[in-house]
């Protein structure tokens, strides 16, 4: 491709307008808002199409063909389009259908064991962890067992740790089964690893960082991917009424009511 072209290319990537994900938009337009400074936002996105069009920072040293292994992480997708049948209806992509809720699947988190448990399930039974720490009948064992997920929504979470990531993430549908409303799906340990993923690449290959340490920098992107996550929920809950009412007509199509956020957290 020509220099000429290529920068043309890149002006278009940089419109939010021809962006194919909304929430990449949304961080674009309204990174003020999301407590992203606009620089930080520039410097990653910029920097991640200089790593897929090959052309790193001159000063980074790195040669196309090392990048291969990162690039060969990264699927580009168009986003879905409507669809026509044979008799001319139209069936409306998944982008334009109502958002209903945003889903966030937690990272899952190491909780001491409940005090007392049911002397009718064996303490090492799969699913014998219990909720809230109730006590957990024999008879659930089997409705256990096919529930994935798990919510605890009224205790202190800063107080646990974090289990080990596995590589493995617990699909979500963000579309509904009659495909009238969508939601949107905040995946905390699949974005965390692909986090560390790009955010190592651009520290050897964006100039800004180069007097900045891997781990510190891998610190501050996680502290601030957890306050952005934050704000996110925010911008469209009950609490960001009134102040946030503009982006949220614009993302849900003229509405400005609430979207209530659903948190989960995989069994483990």
């Amino acid at each position: 491709m020509k220099e000429s072209n290529y920068q043309k290319f890149r002006s278009i990537l940089s419109d939010p307008s021809f962006f194919g994900d909304e929430v990449l938009a949304l961080m674009s337009e309204h990174a003020e808002a999301l407590g992203l400074s606009k620089e930080a936002f520039n410097m990653v996105y910029e920097g991640f199409w200089d790593l897929y069009c090959k052309k790193p920072h001159a000063s980074s040293e790195i040669q196309a063909k090392k990048l291969e292994g990162f690039l060969n992480k990264v699927k580009l997708i168009t986003p879905p389009q409507d669809t026509q049948d044979e008799e001319g209806n139209v069936t409306q992509s998944a982008t334009k259908l109502p958002l209903k809720a945003i889903i966030r699947i937690r990272i899952p988190l190491i909780r001491p064991k409940p005090h007392e448990v049911d002397d009718e399930v064996p303490e090492d039974a799969e699913g014998g962890e219990e909720k809230k720490g109730e006590s957990v009948p024999n008879s659930s064992r089997a409705d256990q067992e096919h529930q994935q997920l798990s919510t605890h929504p009224d205790e202190d979470q800063s107080t646990f740790k974090e289990s080990v990531l596995e590589d493995k993430v617990l699909m979500i549908n963000p579309v509904a089964p009659d495909l009238t409303s969508r939601v949107w799906v905040i995946h905390q340990a699949a974005q965390r690893v692909m986090r560390k993923d790009i955010a190592t690449v651009l520290k050897k290959t964006v100039k800004e960082l180069d007097d900045v340490e891997l781990e510190e920098f891998l610190a501050t992107v996680e502290e601030t991917a957890v306050e952005v996550e934050k704000n996110l929920v925010k911008v469209f809950s009950l609490e960001g009424t009134n102040e946030y009412d503009e982006i949220r007509a614009k993302v849900l199509g003229g509405s400005t009511a609430p979207i209530p956020t659903f948190d989960y957290e995989p069994a483990i």
